[in-house]
């Protein structure tokens, strides 16, 4: 019933059933923040923050099951935390931290041991999160100050915690990577004459993979056959000219279809 809600507003974390019943596994945790679920979908992670005099307060990364046990995988004062993903083989949950000297990317195990610092990645803000398939690579988003400020997607490589921008040399705004099953990269690429989906290579090259004329079109998530993308499809043909937003399912032969009208609504995700 909140209007406007803080991104600490006590929200309920439950799980819907393939019958329609609703189980509610916690009434406690952060309304902004999406849960992440474990590779055998036996749980999820929800952050809580508790807010505290003169500080952004203790944030929590939560392990909920589903048969109703309830644990902290990680506590944070010094900083906020975002839960990212888990490994594919359920061993590690990876989280990242903000504070005032950036965004750094941490992991540790499902019962909280072995947290350790992989990679600092950004002096400033870091957002859009994802994971490759074989979960050896981290897509996201960087916002660079500067003289130009734009939006970059970086990759980096969680074995040797190197990053390199994904299309290097690029002065497009980079946003909203998505995997596909493959191992493909697509990212959002929009200067001010437009722009929209396109695939990264490993060399950093891009192909255009949508076509659509008065509209940009920013990828959110693949299928899990990689057969159609979901996208946020925002009217006109420049950034200049952005108007209304719908959601569409695009295919790369050239295929279209709106699924929704209204900008209110998100992507979670496929049923397989």
């Amino acid at each position: 019933d909140t209007p406007k809600p803080a991104p600490d507003a006590p929200a309920i974390a439950a799980i819907v059933e393939d019958d329609g019943d609703v189980v509610t596994l916690a009434t406690d945790i952060d309304l902004l923040i999406p849960p992440v679920w474990s590779p055998d979908g036996a749980s999820i992670v929800v952050r809580k923050n508790t807010p505290a005099p003169d500080s952004a307060g203790r944030f929590e990364l939560i392990l909920l099951g589903r048969d109703g046990s309830r644990s902290t995988i990680t506590s944070w004062s010094s900083a906020a935390v975002f839960p990212i993903a888990f490994s594919p083989d359920g061993a590690a949950l990876y989280f990242a931290t903000l504070d005032e000297t950036g965004v750094d990317l941490y992991s540790v195990a499902p019962d909280g041991a072995d947290e350790t610092k992989i990679a600092h990645l950004s002096d400033e803000i870091a957002r859009d999160w994802k994971l490759s398939p074989d979960g050896s690579m981290l897509a996201y988003s960087v916002s660079l100050s500067g003289a130009q400020p734009r939006v970059v997607t970086m990759t980096l490589d969680l074995a040797t915690g190197v990053a390199a921008e994904a299309v290097a040399g690029s002065d497009s705004a980079e946003f909203n990577p998505a995997w596909s099953p493959d191992g493909g990269l697509t990212i959002a690429s929009v200067d001010a004459q437009g722009g929209g989906a396109v695939s990264v290579d490993g060399t950093g090259a891009t192909e255009q993979i949508t076509d659509n004329d008065g509209a940009i079109d920013l990828p959110l998530e693949w299928s899990p056959d990689g057969a159609m993308l979901a996208v946020r499809t925002i009217e006109g043909a420049t950034p200049y000219e952005a108007g209304e937003s719908h959601l569409e399912i695009v295919t790369p032969e050239g295929g279209r279809q709106r699924i929704s009208d209204s900008a209110d609504v998100l992507i979670v995700g496929w049923m397989e």
